[in-house]
């Protein structure tokens, strides 16, 4: 289970991406969400949610009627923890018995999730694209990633014709398992692109807005310290 503070370092890392393109202004912040809205424009809130964290699936799809309804966007971006969300098909044991992936290799069955219910209601709104937040672990960096999901196709020809299934088991894209390749790093700013359709918004990489290159706060507690013991 994700701790508190967890939660919370991943809504604050959201929260500096977002400032950092010099765009938004940090209307609210908690655990599980963020909401902004765009500097010098009088637009529509948009909050950021991590849908993991708001308990059963159908949280989240009430975040976003709610809303909806408010006509305020919402933007999902996933906690990549490989338990609630980005789940490793080796992990489970039943995957060793699925002679469908016939086709694959060890190398891309080893890279291959099985979607987890919440998952399966982000991509209803927003698409194969989906948004996640890394965080930091011995072998990882924290970062926000775009990873694109890719199909995956069952093969059930090693069945035979005289088998009791034969008749049910058609080749087809799987609706729980995908392939997924990292389409980018969400740095070293982020910024909202909006999909109108449900009130989505998707995160998309922005440049650094230039004052916030210079560290204000940083500068004075390097001068504070380098002048404390001084007469």
């Amino acid at each position: 289970m994700v701790k508190r503070t967890e939660k919370e370092r991943a809504t604050q890392y959201i929260c500096d991406s977002l400032e950092d393109s010099g765009l938004y202004t940090i209307m609210n912040k908690d655990h599980e969400s963020v909401l902004v809205k765009r500097d010098n424009e009088n637009e529509t809130n948009i909050e950021v949610v991590i849908p993991n964290f708001l308990g059963a699936a159908r949280n989240y799809t009430q975040r976003i009627n709610r809303n909806s309804r408010e006509q305020k966007f919402t933007c999902p971006v996933l906690y990549k923890d490989r338990k609630t969300t980005f789940v490793r098909l080796v992990d489970n044991n039943s995957w060793r018995t699925e002679e469908s992936l016939k086709k694959y290799s060890s190398n891309e069955i080893n890279r291959m999730i099985g979607l987890r219910k919440i998952e399966k209601y982000v991509m209803e709104h927003i698409g194969n694209n989906l948004t996640y937040y890394q965080p930091e672990s011995d072998r990882l960096s924290e970062k926000i990633l775009e990873i694109y999901l890719n199909p995956v196709n069952l093969d059930y020809s090693h069945i035979d014709r005289n088998h009791r299934s034969f008749n049910f088991a058609n080749n087809r894209v799987s609706t729980d398992y995908k392939l997924p390749q990292e389409n980018g790093i969400i740095e070293p700013a982020a910024k909202f692109i909006n999909t109108r359709k449900h009130y989505i918004a998707r995160l998309s990489s922005a440049i650094v807005e230039p004052s916030r290159l210079l560290n204000i706060e940083h500068c004075q507690q390097e001068l504070f310290e380098r002048t404390k013991d001084c007469f």
